[in-house]
């Protein structure tokens, strides 16, 4: 069984820790699970960077080791055989590692229950109707408050729908 996830940021919030405070202790799950040596394949051809980059090419996230995964939440390292190692886009990956799967899964049923604590849910749209930010802020079940934003439109749609079976207000604010 493998997951992809719609979302490389949600992802990415799943894999690493987001509470806001200093404490790494108060998040012991999100530090303690690994984040290197995943198993990953290619949703996407990639040819035109290396021959060996095709759909369904299979390798393993390294600690970051190029310059896009160094500056970029959006990218990882991964080490493919005969091809060395790729700063690939978290969205043209998929998990197949087991093991990650099972806390991921584990990870976004804790988060999907911290939600149902949102507050201060603001919509910011733009003059013409476009989305700017989603931000809110909720309850971790570690103690801390988190305060998340997020500009990705797809993201937004999945959280404010989720949102709305929670029964939680969405505020939309419009920028003139």
């Amino acid at each position: 069984m493998s997951t992809r996830y719609s979302t490389p940021l949600l992802l990415y919030r799943i894999l690493v820790s987001t509470v806001t405070q200093s404490d790494p202790s108060i998040c012991e799950p999100c530090h303690t699970m690994k984040q290197y040596g995943i198993q990953v394949r290619l949703n996407t051809d990639l040819t035109q960077y290396h021959p060996s980059l095709v759909k369904n090419a299979e390798g393993v996230t390294v600690p970051n080791a190029g310059m896009w995964a160094r500056g970029s939440d959006r990218f990882v390292s991964v080490r493919f055989e005969g091809a060395g190692i790729h700063d690939i886009l978290w969205e043209a990956l998929e998990i197949i590692d087991e093991e990650v799967n099972r806390e991921l899964a584990k990870l976004r049923e804790e988060r999907l229950e911290d939600l149902k604590t949102a507050r201060n849910v603001v919509q910011t749209m733009g003059p013409r109707g476009g989305l700017r930010c989603l931000s809110y802020e909720y309850d971790s079940r570690h103690g801390g408050v988190n305060h998340i934003a997020t500009a990705s439109r797809k993201e937004a749609e999945e959280l404010i729908e989720l949102f709305k079976t929670y029964n939680i207000e969405v505020t939309v604010k419009k920028l003139s």
